[in-house]
């Protein structure tokens, strides 16, 4: 950047003035390497520590269970936690849930609060700079090094829930500032709407502040991208506000919670009562729900009950009553459990720390790809490029002395009675199946999961959609973006979920139901994946290298079939095989984790 503050707009630099203190490689290094950092405590909190079971919004060193679980948090975690190599992880003293949730938010917190404050001052400092002749190429780096700081600050939301739940005062002082910044940040999103330096007329050398008196033409892909970009950065924050707030989750997780228990007892029998099947639906829509619900019964108005039998297609009825039980009840069934499993998937946390990896990887791949195009003075190492470096060594050190092991004898007594609590055969077990409990049958379900797999590669083409690379602009992908995730992929979920249904009533031998339902999993997933990317592939601007993002997604279907194929006990027992020298502890995770051990097997 020029040493004098002044520009011509009426001139055009042919070169980029090297400008350290916002493109230079310590700062480069600092800020990734701050985003990333978070990032990966979040993953490491989401695999080790979290417990889907307990009210986010508990009062502090309370263990307080939450009123509607999330099952989707539940059956991933279930699956995850029983590979060997983390269970060894998370049982060692370093990753247990009472010791490992303080250690990290202090962490997180240390990161997020200087993420704050530089993103706040890097913005800051380019708005300065843009009367003193401030490239639009370094703009372009500022604005995504706002981002960088953005995604810590709504991984510190996801993380810190039950945290701020309990220091409002804190929480108020935060929000404000990620308030402040998230304006800021939006109005120089929207300069860079202009910036078509691919196929226009302009240059990353131009003065950034020249672009503030033109027009943006909205016919680019630029301008696009920069919706987009908006886009992401409202809901993001916007979401994570609302998940703040315990009306707004809550009541989400009351209606799945409600849909799920509709579409169980239909499926098992049992009471279609509204109050039966949440006793604190006091509300108004929800009465409603529930009259809907009794109303349509054609078995209750037969029977002049409120209670239903088992589904049963071979029931000998006739007339209406035969076409209810063929048509009627299988779709109340198959769109009662889509509902929940959409619902469970908007507000789990797994969909949070999805949705921060996914906008993470674009922020810094779009970063690396933008300042390939700056001078080489930019990859010098200095004093100033070293010191950001020095000043991260500060949060790091706390990291490491908050996850380091203690050598204190009682924490050594603490650890050892842990392990002693482990092998009593007295330690609780959670087997409510009840509406405000996990439903662990509806989990373990081939139903459930699949239904899950396909939504999740729902969630994988909003992520396509918006964050790669080559997929950008809206008018033309988002057509057939929106037909996929809100038309035909709930078409092939709802499809799935009636085709298990079916399966599961036949007088077929248990290998052939699973080689049923792996057949139709995978059928329906490659029918979705062919849609998706073969109505993008109209698009010039989509190369076929993006198509190995959905084909990444393959190899996760596969195994679910594969799991179900040869039945969930296999893996099981292969963990357990594994983790032989431990076996009391093994015992306890599995049947926390909703397995029965076998008493004659281990006499």
């Amino acid at each position: 950047m020029s040493n004098t503050c002044n520009y011509n707009c009426s001139s055009h630099p042919s070169e980029i003035q090297p400008y350290g203190d916002v493109a230079g490689i310590g700062v480069m290094v600092a800020f990734i390497s701050t985003t990333w950092i978070v990032v990966f405590l979040l993953i490491i909190y989401y695999l080790a520590a979290f417990d889907p079971e307990l009210d986010p919004f508990r009062l502090k060193n309370e263990k307080t269970p939450t009123q509607y679980p999330n099952h989707i948090d539940f059956s991933v975690l279930r699956l995850v936690r029983l590979l060997p190599n983390l269970f060894h992880i998370r049982r060692a003293n370093l990753l247990q849930s009472s010791r490992l949730e303080p250690a990290l938010n202090k962490c997180v917190i240390a990161l997020s609060d200087i993420q704050i404050f530089t993103g706040i001052s890097i913005l800051v400092s380019g708005y300065i700079a843009l009367r003193c002749g401030l490239s639009a190429y370094h703009w372009q780096l500022i604005v995504y090094l706002a981002w960088l700081a953005n995604i810590t600050h709504l991984a510190t939301l996801s993380f810190l829930r039950n945290y701020f739940a309990n220091r409002r005062v804190k929480l108020s002082w935060r929000v404000a500032l990620m308030s402040a910044m998230l304006l800021i940040l939006s109005v120089a999103v929207g300069l860079t709407g202009h910036f078509d330096w691919e196929v226009g007329s302009q240059h990353p050398a131009d003065f950034a502040i020249c672009y503030f008196r033109r027009l943006p033409d909205t016919q680019t892909i630029t301008f696009e991208s920069m919706v987009k970009m908006i886009c992401l950065l409202t809901y993001g924050f916007s979401i994570r506000m609302a998940k703040m707030f315990k009306g707004f989750e809550t009541s989400l997780r009351q209606i799945g919670a409600i849909m799920r228990t509709v579409s169980t007892r239909r499926q098992r029998g049992g009471s279609q009562s509204i109050s039966d099947v949440d006793p604190g639906a006091d509300k108004r829509w929800l009465r409603l729900i529930g009259a809907a619900m009794r109303e349509v019964s054609t078995q209750r108005r037969r029977r002049g009950s409120q209670d239903i039998p088992q589904w049963d297609p071979r029931a000998r009825e006739g007339g209406l009553e035969r076409l209810a039980i063929l048509v009627y009840d299988p779709l109340v069934i198959a769109v009662s459990s889509l509902i929940n499993i959409h619902l469970d998937l908007f507000t789990s946390f797994l969909a949070e720390v999805y949705w921060v990896i996914f906008a993470l990887i674009w922020g810094t791949k779009r970063l690396s790809y933008t300042r390939k195009l700056g001078p080489k003075e930019e990859n010098e190492w200095s004093f100033g490029q070293t010191l950001p470096l020095i000043l991260l060594l500060a949060p790091m050190a706390a990291i490491i002395e908050n996850l380091s092991f203690s050598s204190k004898p009682r924490e050594r007594e603490r650890i050892r009675r842990w392990a002693i609590n482990l092998s009593n055969p007295d330690w609780p077990e959670f087997e409510d199946n009840d509406a405000r409990r996990i439903d662990r049958e509806y989990v373990a379900s081939i139903s459930y999961h699949g239904a899950l797999c396909l939504a999740a590669f729902g969630y994988i083409q909003a992520g396509v959609f918006f964050v790669v690379d080559d997929l950008r602009g809206i008018s033309q992908p988002f057509r057939s973006f929106a037909f996929s995730f809100f038309v035909f992929n709930p078409f092939l979920q709802l499809l799935w979920i009636l085709c298990s249904l079916w399966i599961s009533r036949m007088y077929w031998i248990i290998p052939l139901k699973r080689s049923a339902n792996g057949i139709a999993l995978l059928s329906l997933t490659v029918v979705s994946m062919t849609e998706f990317w073969g109505s993008l592939s109209d698009d010039p601007e989509i190369s076929f290298e993006d198509s190995k993002i959905g084909s990444s997604f393959q190899p996760i279907v596969a195994f679910t079939s594969f799991y179900y194929w040869s039945g969930e006990q296999y893996y099981l027992g292969i963990h357990l095989a594994v983790s032989s020298s431990h076996p009391s502890i093994d015992r306890v995770v599995c049947s926390r984790m909703g397995y029965r051990e076998e008493k004659a097997s281990t006499e």
